[in-house]
């Protein structure tokens, strides 16, 4: 259930709000993956570790991390995943690997035009893609935060 869900998803990070969008819009079943955000001295260096977090490994026990624990999703859980984000998150980079996993398993993606403040801007942001499998999303959709009472990007 992915309104119960969302009270375990805690309050810091982009799980609670990314949970709350998919219930306002249907029930699916999710395989949610988890990450840490990156640490550093400055804002720069912790999203380039948690971008490499997202975009995940192999560790050391042969267990996928990040976006390609995806792969994994199905014999772990019995959920094929199908729909695919990584909303707040989705980078170019990480927009890139994630169109990866989405061919990988005959998935659909959405990623946000990363940074785009203009039409013309993200028209030029979707030329660094040509998978099929992904779906840009500009402007972010908005949806009310009940935290915080405000309006905010879902």
């Amino acid at each position: 259930n992915v309104q119960s869900a969302i009270a375990k998803a805690g309050k810091k990070g982009t799980l609670a709000a990314s949970l709350q969008a998919i219930a306002d819009q249907s029930k699916p079943v999710t395989v949610v993956v988890r990450v840490e955000d990156g640490t550093g001295d400055d804002e720069e260096t912790k999203l380039a570790q948690t971008v490499s977090n997202i975009i995940g490994t192999t560790d050391e026990n042969g267990q996928y991390t990040g976006l390609k624990a995806l792969l994994a999703a199905e014999s772990v859980t019995g959920v094929k995943p199908r729909i695919l984000g990584v909303p707040g998150l989705d980078t170019k980079e990480v927009a890139v690997a994630l169109a990866s996993v989405c061919q990988k398993l005959r998935a659909f993606g959405y990623i946000s035009a990363w940074g785009c403040k203009t039409i013309s801007e993200v028209k030029a942001y979707r030329q660094n893609f040509s998978q099929r499998e992904l779906m840009g999303i500009w402007p972010d959709f908005l949806a009310w935060d009940t935290v915080t009472s405000i309006t905010a990007t879902a």
